[in-house]
């Protein structure tokens, strides 16, 4: 069983492999050691639960405990082609259904994920007693990804950025949308890697 639905700060654990191994060892192209979880928990930032690995290794590791989302997140890095991301995504929505998780999924007693968002008044949709919701709290603030429209969605966004991958020194120039979907990184984080240059994103930083 893995636990990675909340990943912590990277450098946090990262900080305390060094303080009990020392400097974390570098891959003959220079890219830094991944520090794997060895129990799949994510939280668990014991030292004995941490081990320094290659991307590649790291990548292995994750996919033996069929952590799938680890995998698509460690396969951008590696630069997968879109066929075996794809595929990644395929397995972990088929391991939610068989593990009973998948948010469309119904139980046996009726009730679902969704449902249960519902009753803990937690669930996008729900609307408050005074009518509004998540939803229209994000219209209002002029969040909501719908509001864009024509040229000015991401999509036909057209200014070009250039972005650095601080593991392996590669530099491409995209768009945000070229670079998203090539990459099939998350827009939200994209986005916030696009508002403030010191963030990263799939290892990824804007230069």
């Amino acid at each position: 069983m893995t636990i990675y639905n909340k990943r912590p700060q990277s450098s946090l654990y990262r900080k305390i492999h060094e303080q009990h191994y020392g400097p974390i060892p570098k891959e003959d192209n220079g890219r830094s050691y991944e520090i794997h979880h060895i129990d799949g928990n994510s939280h668990n930032n014991d030292p004995k639960n941490l081990i320094a690995v290659t991307l590649q290794e790291h990548y292995n590791l994750h996919y033996k405990q069929g952590d799938y989302n680890a995998c698509k997140l460690i396969g951008s890095k590696l630069n997968l082609p879109p066929e075996e991301m794809c595929d990644l995504q395929s397995k972990a929505q088929r391991k939610k259904v068989l593990e009973g998780t998948h948010n469309l999924q119904r139980r046996s007693d009726g009730s679902s994920v969704s449902l249960d968002l519902v009753r803990s008044g937690k669930h996008p949709f729900l609307r408050r007693p005074d009518g509004s919701s998540v939803t229209s709290d994000r219209v209002k603030n002029g969040t909501h990804h719908l509001l864009s429209r024509g040229n000015k969605h991401p999509k036909y966004l057209h200014t070009v950025y250039t972005f650095r991958n601080k593991y392996t020194g590669e530099v491409i120039s995209a768009t945000y949308y070229e670079f998203r979907i090539r990459f099939n990184l998350d827009p939200g984080n994209v986005r916030r890697m696009l508002k403030n240059p010191n963030k990263s994103c799939g290892g990824w930083q804007i230069i």
